[in-house]
């Protein structure tokens, strides 16, 4: 199998690639794809900056990914931890609405 094409990813390449995840993520809103999303966008970013090899390329892919990841899960879980508990209230509320008014009917 060839693999040349690794030799030759560039800048561009991660720009693409973090682009694609990101628009995937917009139409797909499932949170695991906008950290891959990131780090590819950031390390496009640095590989544009600093002229790297493919593997330091990967190298700093990986790193940016584990912090994105390890970063992103905090933020997460604080930010929904609110919207769950509304939402489970709010469906108590209707269930229990729902019951009253159907002994009140009989």
């Amino acid at each position: 199998m060839d693999m040349s094409w690794l030799i030759d990813i560039g800048p561009y390449h991660w720009l693409a690639l973090g682009a694609v995840l990101i628009g995937i993520e917009m139409v797909m809103p499932t949170q695991y794809l906008i950290w891959p999303g990131i780090a590819a966008a950031v390390t496009g970013l640095l590989a544009s900056l600093v002229d790297v090899g493919w593997t330091a390329q990967f190298a700093v892919f990986a790193e940016n990914l584990v912090e994105a990841v390890h970063s992103g899960a905090g933020v997460l879980r604080v930010s929904t931890l609110g919207n769950e508990r509304d939402y489970a209230f709010e469906r108590l509320d209707r269930f229990l609405r729902f019951v009253l008014m159907r002994e009140e009917d009989s």
